[in-house]
């Protein structure tokens, strides 16, 4: 609370339009503007000092599995005051994701999440337009996770006998990690998809990029003791 205080004197005293240019702030989420649902003091107060003395700032989080402006949208409701984050200046754990949207635009990628629904929003806003999500190929192929049990069948008649997956990305967390893992790995180590089941494509067959976000073991939320978080890999 003293040291958002201090910073709000320091800006007001020292930041200008002048510097508005080549100085900026970034800005965690949790345990530095919030702790979970709660405003930290003196947050939204330096929010908005920055925005009066039109200085350049961003927030980043290493939580995702959904878009950024809903982020943006529930710091400005928790902060409230008038705060305004634009979606812009939003980043979160998958935001660099989008950088590779270039890459696999038009190929079939499976997407690793909590919310399937929303983790579709993040990649088709990032430009990708052939995902799946764990939950729609274990909808696909029941017997992927037989201990998880599929309310809603699907039939795939055959979609991915001609597009085989070019790459994975895990968002977030996932809530099933037994499931998430299994089909993960299947899809990495297997390249075809047939009416039959998973099948092992040629042996010189180009293996699968898998793309991670998060390597912190720990992270701070309302609860007075850490949470563990997402230890995953950048890339395999």
């Amino acid at each position: 609370m003293n040291a958002l205080r201090k910073t709000t004197a320091i800006l007001h005293r020292n930041v200008g339009r002048r510097f508005s240019s080549t100085f900026g702030v970034v800005f965690d989420v949790d345990g530095v503007l919030l702790r979970g649902k709660t405003p930290i003091p003196g947050a939204r107060e330096v929010l908005l000092e920055l925005e009066a003395t039109n200085t350049p700032f961003a927030i980043m989080t290493n939580g995702g599995g959904y878009p950024e402006d809903k982020k943006a949208r529930q710091i400005e409701q928790i902060l409230g005051g008038g705060v305004s984050v634009p979606t812009e200046r939003m980043c979160m754990s998958h935001t660099p994701m989008r950088e590779l949207a270039h890459k696999h635009r038009d190929e079939l990628v499976l997407a690793v999440g909590k919310d399937c629904a929303e983790i579709r929003k993040v990649m088709a806003n990032y430009g990708f337009n052939h995902v799946i999500t764990v939950d729609q190929l274990h909808r696909h192929f029941p017997p992927m996770y037989p201990d998880v049990k599929v309310q809603d069948p699907l039939n795939h008649d055959g979609r991915f006998d001609s597009q085989p997956f070019a790459a994975i990305f895990v968002l977030i967390d996932p809530i099933y990690w037994g499931r998430e893992l299994q089909i993960t790995m299947d899809v990495l180590w297997k390249s075809v998809l047939t009416l039959t089941g998973m099948h092992v494509g040629p042996e010189n067959h180009e293996e699968h990029p898998a793309y991670e976000v998060v390597d912190d073991v720990a992270q701070a939320l309302a609860f007075i003791k850490e949470d563990f978080a997402k230890m995953q890999a950048e890339k395999k």
